[in-house]
């Protein structure tokens, strides 16, 4: 595990390492930023969640991935409820705020959760963490972005409309449909949809620029997040998964692994979109991504141990 988690540290480090480059030489303009912006959440995030769909649905592990699907929709559901009144009594300005809430909610589910999934449960653990992320999907493409755009209400219409959102339900429709995408055309959505990492990544480096090293380590505002993302809603998560009878060992493994993961690099996307201080977001975001390096191996060590899988 450590392994893993020390490379994706390094492409992570690496990719941030050249958004901040290429700004810094002129060559990512703010223009250009705001271009690759809507590049991603228009064309290369639909495009991503689609691939989700060729996954194979199996019936006989209905039952798990009910439960995996709920757990998901139930933590991000509390996660909120719990960080959305902290937020208002911490020395934040309501867009601060409103980034806060986000940031400690939402997960890099997929860049980091999968991964660490199939290291640990195999391709079954590869499964149930895109099942949790079809929660997360939903939930990050409605609620975050309603609280991203500042404005105070939902706005169902408007987030039905957005491409990531269209494209989400049509995902978990297909999936558990006989259709599959096959063929070229997932292979096209394949390469497609592997650019949000790194064009996430560089947007990240961007913001950056005119931050030194010791104030990511140092942004009080920033470990704030890691307080709520990386040890009380884990705590929460692992409380739950034993308290609840019934539930295999394998799924509350998987549960606990994807509670765990650092702040999503996508938040400063959203950020940088409705000018909801990208700086903060992407602080924050390295700076939780840096810490899952202790987190996770003692976390994910401890909920090896309450839930066993055999």
């Amino acid at each position: 595990m450590i392994t893993i988690l020390l490379n994706l540290l390094i492409k992570i480090a690496l990719l941030i390492l050249l958004g901040y480059v290429l700004c810094r030489m002129g060559y990512m303009s703010e223009d250009f930023q705001k271009s690759l912006t809507f590049f991603m959440m228009n064309v290369a995030c639909p495009a991503s969640l689609l691939t989700t769909a060729g996954n194979t649905f199996d019936p006989s592990e209905s039952s798990s991935l009910v439960i995996i699907f709920v757990a998901g929709i139930l933590f991000h559901l509390a996660a909120l409820a719990i960080a959305r009144p902290i937020s208002r009594r911490l020395p934040l300005t309501p867009r601060e705020q409103d980034a806060y809430v986000v940031m400690s909610v939402f997960s890099n589910t997929a860049y980091v959760g999968f991964p660490l999934a199939l290291e640990l449960m195999g391709s079954l653990g590869l499964l149930y963490a895109v099942i949790f992320n079809l929660a997360w999907v939903l939930m990050f493409f409605s609620i975050g972005i309603s609280i991203f755009s500042g404005k105070g209400t939902f706005d169902l219409k408007g987030v039905l409309k957005m491409p990531v959102t269209l494209m989400s339900v049509v995902s978990i429709l297909i999936y558990v449909s006989p259709l599959r995408i096959t063929g070229v055309l997932l292979d096209t959505l394949n390469s497609v949809g592997a650019m949000v990492v790194p064009i996430c990544m560089m947007l990240i480096g961007c913001s950056l620029v005119n931050v030194s090293p010791l104030d990511i380590l140092r942004s009080g505002k920033s470990w704030m997040v890691a307080a709520l993302k990386l040890f009380i809603f884990p705590l929460l998560m692992l409380l739950a998964m034993w308290l609840i009878p019934g539930i295999p060992n394998n799924v509350k493994l998987a549960c606990c692994l994807m509670s765990c993961l650092p702040s999503g690099s996508l938040s400063v996307v959203l950020a940088r979109q409705y000018g909801c201080n990208p700086v903060y977001c992407s602080q924050t975001v390295v700076q939780s991504t840096l810490l899952m390096i202790v987190t996770i191996p003692v976390y994910l060590g401890f909920a090896s141990s309450l839930f066993p899988v055999i």
